[in-house]
């Protein structure tokens, strides 16, 4: 095995572990030494592999988004009928919002840590972005013509709901999703109408 993939394959491994200590305690509250300890290394090594506790976050998280990004577009991409693929979709969030909460709650806290912390906001920007263009393939299934600003609206709409149920998960309220799965299907069928066929 080569150096450089050695080195990808240990910067994976630390993720692993930063992602659950950045899950359960929160991007403030969590420090590089508490990420060495978990991962079993000092502090040392772990500046060998990633400069900052800035470096460490983003590295995690857009690797955790672009793998959830890729799951919803496996999902909206498979052979089927747009009900059976939208139906695919509901399900990913509703796992994402239920079994986990914790891990998708830091892209909210880092979201609003990257109002203060400029070295976070052109990721999560990006990221942003890459969520609604999933949006638009989601929409496209059925309506190729929609507008940017449809997309952009299902997007916010999306987004809110799926904050409110993790806030409804965490607080044992709706630990289940149910009321999630309810909202969210009512908003798709009523952004793509084949969803009722």
């Amino acid at each position: 095995m080569q150096q450089t993939e050695k080195r990808e394959n240990r910067r994976i491994e630390i993720a692993d572990h930063a992602i659950r200590c950045f899950a359960e305690h929160g991007y403030a509250e969590t420090s590089l030494r508490d990420i060495a300890e978990a991962a079993e290394i000092n502090l040392g090594q772990l500046h060998y592999y990633f400069e900052s506790k800035t470096d460490l976050i983003l590295y995690t998280i857009r690797r955790y988004k672009t793998r959830f990004i890729g799951r919803l577009v496996e999902a909206m991409e498979q052979e089927g009928t747009t009900k059976n693929r939208v139906t695919s979709v509901i399900d990913l969030l509703i796992a994402a919002a239920t079994r986990d909460a914790k891990i998708h709650r830091l892209w909210y806290d880092l979201r609003a840590q990257a109002l203060f912390n400029p070295g976070l906001r052109a990721a999560t920007s990006e990221i942003e972005r890459d969520l609604e263009n999933a949006t638009s393939t989601l929409l496209h299934l059925q309506q190729p013509e929609a507008s940017r600003g449809t997309i952009h609206q299902t997007f916010l709409l999306l987004d809110a709901h799926f904050f409110n149920a993790l806030q409804m998960t965490l607080s044992g309220e709706d630990p289940e999703g149910k009321r999630f799965r309810r909202t969210i299907r009512r908003l798709l069928v009523a952004a793509i109408p084949a969803t009722t066929k």
